[in-house]
């Protein structure tokens, strides 16, 4: 390599720094840990002091503290290449000078390229994907989808399809998306403390760039603090995932594609585990955050923690779409959830509710309590808005799981 050649010097850096991503990933191994053995401080060191234009920006891990390449500030060209530590090593200063630079853009004309996407604005969508799955509302469909999309379109300054699109960059449905898109998708889905973290830096620079709530809102509500939670885990069990990974390596095989180029199982898992925490919060929403049995809630960050978003016809049983669809799912607190995943409770396609006869029989006190009436309703209660379960859901359920 040319050592007076920075550009060269910077473009080696780069792809070092996703190279060792990548391995460490493959490895199990969190993402703060990349920059190993102080490659990144020895690159650095060989550009020429006139033409670094970096602020050094601690990364720490649990047994060393290195540096990275800290964040430049950003530029509305089209040629503008970000470092992958540009995303991972975010400071709340970086997020502030870009929001500032997002502040000041202008709507791009029909016909006209829209700016490539800066950091905060990459970290932002990685973090809505939690929310929004982007398959749902690709193309023109993308008008339809739901909070926060249509904010972060208005706050970029973007269309609104270009946020589902970003989304699937990001995750690799879509094969167009910038350079570090999937390494940083990747590393923030298979880290949630990071993603956290990362979440209320690019907060905090907004808000001191001046961004209200209303303009930049708090969509996982974790700006005070608390971590990321991912929803309805429980039914992703180690032999579910086995299952998982064999159908995914069975319809790999059957493209004809070469084995070596199928997504690694921690992108099948990490995908799957995204769709399921979408899955679970999609369900409580329908069902109003409280269990269809018997009513249970409490307030809304307390009750994702104590009630379970189950699917109808169940997880392993399900494919594809089924897996994600709301209809197939129903709010539950553990007592119910459990009686309703072992087959001792159910319900009709009329929604009315069914107990086992194994329950009915019961003389313990504590089963009586949680099975009979008035703990026990009727039938199944939901908003006035809910989607319905959908009955080739309902009369699996009633065929192939409860126990009468």
């Amino acid at each position: 390599m040319n050592d007076q050649d920075p550009r060269r010097t910077q473009q080696a850096l780069a792809a070092a720094e996703l190279a060792l991503v990548r391995v460490v990933h493959h490895y199990g191994a969190r993402p703060r840990f990349v920059l190993l053995g102080g490659l990144v401080p020895h690159l650095r060191g060989r550009i020429p002091a006139a033409d670094r234009n970096l602020r050094p920006a601690p990364l720490k891990s649990a047994s060393t503290t290195v540096e990275v390449p800290g964040n430049r500030h950003p530029e509305e060209g089209r040629a503008m290449r970000w470092a992958l530590s540009d995303y991972l090593a975010m400071t709340p200063a970086a997020a502030e000078s870009q929001w500032r630079s997002i502040r000041e853009r202008r709507e791009p004309a029909d016909g006209v390229d829209q700016v490539d996407y800066v950091p905060v604005e990459t970290l932002l969508c990685a973090a809505a994907m939690l929310v929004v799955g982007a398959r749902s509302y690709g193309g023109s469909s993308a008008g339809r989808a739901p909070s926060p999309v249509p904010e972060l379109s208005l706050l970029f300054r973007r269309s609104i399809r270009s946020i589902p699109n970003k989304m699937a960059n990001l995750d690799g449905s879509r094969p167009k998306g910038a350079r570090h898109d999937y390494a940083v998708w990747l590393a923030l889905h298979a880290d949630q403390p990071q993603l956290a973290h990362l979440y209320r830096v690019v907060l905090a620079g907004g808000r001191a760039a001046g961004l209200s709530p209303d303009a930049l809102p708090d969509f996982l509500g974790i700006e005070g603090g608390g971590e990321v939670h991912l929803l309805g885990q429980e039914e992703i069990g180690e032999s579910v995932i086995d299952l998982l990974l064999q159908s995914e390596l069975d319809s790999f095989r059957a493209t004809g594609a070469a084995l070596d180029s199928r997504p690694t199982d921690r992108d099948i898992i990490t995908k799957a585990r995204i769709g399921q925490h979408r899955f679970a919060r999609g369900v409580m929403d329908n069902c109003g955050n409280q269990c269809v049995f018997c009513g249970f809630h409490l307030d809304e960050a307390k009750t994702a923690l104590l009630l379970r978003a189950s699917h109808i016809k169940p997880w392993r049983d399900s494919v594809g779409a089924e897996r994600l669809d709301v209809r197939n799912g129903v709010a539950a607190c553990p007592t119910h959830d459990a009686a309703f995943d072992d087959g001792l409770l159910t319900f009709d396609a009329r929604l009315r509710i069914r107990v086992s006869e194994r329950l009915l029989r019961a003389r313990h006190q504590a089963v009586r309590t949680c099975f009979d009436p008035p703990i026990l309703r009727e039938r199944l209660e939901l908003g006035p808005r809910a989607a319905i379960p959908k009955v080739d859901y309902v009369r699996w359920h009633e065929l192939r799981v409860f126990v009468d």
